[in-house]
């Protein structure tokens, strides 16, 4: 067997081990047959942060996406990101460590000024 039929099988076993998420928990639902084998992988994908919606539907659209695919690198090209302002800015307020992100990415761009003002 190889090594993306065995990511694929255990991506689509994983694919039913979350349960619904509560828009106002912010905390991932596993389901108990699963817990042993998932926490270690969820404590991991958040690092050093504290639960967060947006890092809890990333886990799931992985997941998803490797049961999807017999390629994982087609299944990683498959995670489509936000794009739209709105639903950029909601993942930004949602943790202040991210402002270090975008802090990261201007300094990249070599650009001073996110925003622009006209008044």
């Amino acid at each position: 067997m190889s090594t993306e039929l065995d990511v694929k099988g255990l991506a689509a076993q994983l694919q039913n081990a979350f349960g619904p998420m509560e828009s106002d928990s912010s905390q991932i639902i596993l389901k108990d047959q699963y817990r042993p084998m998932l926490e270690s992988m969820v404590h991991a994908a958040h690092g050093d942060m504290l639960p967060d919606d947006h890092r809890y539907q990333f886990i799931t659209d992985a997941v998803e996406a490797l049961a999807n695919y017999d390629d994982p690198e087609e299944a990683i090209e498959a995670i489509q990101p936000d794009v739209y302002t709105h639903d950029l800015t909601k993942w930004l307020a949602s943790n202040n460590s991210r402002l270090d992100y975008l802090s990261e990415a201007i300094t990249a761009c070599q650009r001073t000024q996110v925003f622009r003002v006209e008044g």
